[in-house]
């Protein structure tokens, strides 16, 4: 009985935890919403209205004042990315395919690559594995913009009611494969993550050629673990 009791506060301290941690990232959410969002979105209309000037009256202030446009809008999309995975449930609420539409944009802005996205989503994967298929594409998509100098990208997505699938290809410098840790391509935690949630990930890359990215998940009838372990990070 003892035991029991420990192990049943133990639980409620962890729950509480977690919801202490998911009103604090609303609550931040909320503060980056009412100043940090506002502030750089009258930045951005401020500098989309000189640049605006600059093209009639001072051509030769038009590229600094593009590139401040531009940086400005870089930031507004990454920080609205930002204040939307603050909050978990939007992540779960969404289609995967929605929110690699929404990846995809932001990259498109911060840099030119080619993205192209091939996605067929027929069912909701189970919300860890949702969440799991989400942060390593994003993952995916950070190493290659860090790393892989490529130009194109290919994303494919292919969701039924027993499997998931999800590929990223990219045509960048490619690695050796005794390579990978050394070079922060960030593989291992990609694996980690999906060995949490029992799906294969295979990588292969050539260097010079590209990257292949491969996350394979079948459902086996399982219950599913719970989301909280993914929020956590």
């Amino acid at each position: 009985a003892r035991v029991e009791s420990q192990l049943t506060l133990r639980r409620i301290y962890e729950q509480a935890n977690i919801v202490a941690m998911i009103h604090e990232r609303e609550r931040l959410s909320r503060d980056l919403h009412d100043a940090v969002n506002q502030t750089i979105f009258f930045f951005f209309l401020i500098s989309e209205m000189l640049l605006y000037q600059a093209k009639e009256d001072a051509p030769q202030f038009e590229q600094g004042l593009a590139q401040i446009h531009q940086l400005s809008r870089i930031a507004l999309s990454e920080l609205r990315i930002l204040l939307f995975e603050l909050r978990p449930d939007n992540l779960l609420r969404s289609k995967l395919s929605d929110l690699f539409r929404q990846l995809t944009k932001t990259l498109s802005i911060r840099v030119n690559i080619k993205v192209e996205l091939i996605l067929n989503e027929t069912v909701q994967l189970p919300p860890n594995v949702h969440l799991t298929f989400y942060r390593i594409a994003q993952e995916a998509l950070n190493n290659i913009i860090k790393h892989a100098q490529a130009n194109e990208i290919i994303i494919t997505l292919d969701v039924n009611k027993h499997t998931g699938q999800l590929i990223i290809q990219d045509n960048g410098q490619g690695f050796e494969a005794d390579e990978s840790d050394t070079q922060g391509f960030g593989l291992r935690n990609m694996q980690e993550r999906a060995k949490s949630i029992n799906a294969d990930f295979i990588v292969t890359s050539t260097p010079q050629t590209g990257t292949k990215l491969t996350l394979f998940w079948q459902n086996m009838g399982l219950d599913s673990p719970s989301e909280h372990d993914d929020l956590k990070n």
